[in-house]
């Protein structure tokens, strides 16, 4: 019986990073748009495994800002800002299936902290009692290791838990563990999908 869900913030519960975060990050950083977006990504999973903020744009800009903590802070301040908008119909959809459930809510993420904490202080948030980033937890998707933190910490039995991400490979390890899981496509096909794991429960 499915008794919580697990659920990824980017592009999940929130919309893409905002093409006006991208523009002003590639400007902050001085470097084309192409150039910039495969730096930011390529560079990233050292950042949401909690690497610090200074040592990330550093590597992204090619240049050491270990003295310019104001350009990090601004980088910083855009980066999150761009991943702050939430998709408002998904979470009316993992909503309305924990009320007509009873279903527990808990988000996994691979963030980094500087985002992790801005995540915590919105209103919604408050919603999933229970809120794990790679950041954190020093293991981040599609390793089994964040899964497996993740269930130890919630005392749950694989099968309990059903994962919600937008990234297949992630949803593959989730059912290699032995966990229900539904990778993400849009709100109305999360509905649907959401409603035929609840009627086999």
């Amino acid at each position: 019986m499915i008794r919580r869900l697990l659920v990824d913030y980017g592009e999940v519960l929130s919309a893409p990073l905002t093409e006006d975060a991208i523009t002003d990050l590639a400007a902050l950083a001085g470097q084309p748009r192409a150039a910039f977006l495969d730096r930011y990504w390529r560079l990233r999973p050292d950042y949401d495994l909690g690497q610090p903020a200074t040592e990330y744009w550093s590597a992204v800009l090619d240049r050491d800002l270990a003295g310019s903590p104001r350009t990090v802070g601004r980088l910083t301040r855009v980066d999150v800002r761009g991943w702050l908008r939430r998709n408002p119909r998904t979470l009316h959809t993992i909503l309305g299936h924990a009320h007509r459930t009873g279903a527990g809510l808990a988000l996994l993420s691979n963030a980094p902290e500087p985002l992790a904490q801005a995540i915590d202080q919105t209103t919604w948030s408050r919603q999933f009692d229970h809120r794990y980033y790679s950041c954190r937890l020093g293991a981040a998707k599609p390793a089994p290791r964040a899964f497996e933190l993740v269930l130890g910490d919630l005392g749950a039995r694989p099968g309990e838990v059903l994962f919600i991400d937008d990234r297949a490979e992630n949803t593959r390890t989730a059912r290699d563990l032995g966990m229900p899981a539904i990778t993400f496509t849009s709100a109305a096909a999360l509905d649907r999908e959401l409603r035929m794991a609840g009627e086999g429960s």
